[in-house]
């Protein structure tokens, strides 16, 4: 299968070139904080739109908590970011 059948290979090839930006901009070591910071300039720049920490619901012996994500939420749109 060649990369331009599959479905979402041109937002992927977008996601991870920004992320190897940041890699190669900050390197290792920092706190995840960090990087999350700096994607999402770079997400920014890129024009990816997005939601930071999305909330979810979690449940646990039947009580209900909200649990913030760390992942990014990426919308397939071009866009400016949602915090």
């Amino acid at each position: 299968m060649a990369e331009s059948d599959l479905l979402h290979s041109n937002i992927t090839r977008q996601i991870i070139g920004a992320a190897m930006e940041v890699h190669s901009n900050l390197g290792s070591g920092f706190l995840e904080s960090v990087y999350e910071e700096a994607l999402a300039i770079e997400f920014d720049l890129r024009r990816i739109s997005y939601e930071r920490q999305k909330g979810i619901n979690v449940f646990y012996k039947s009580a209900k908590s909200v649990v913030k994500m760390a992942q990014k939420t990426l919308k397939m749109s071009a866009g400016g970011r949602k915090r």
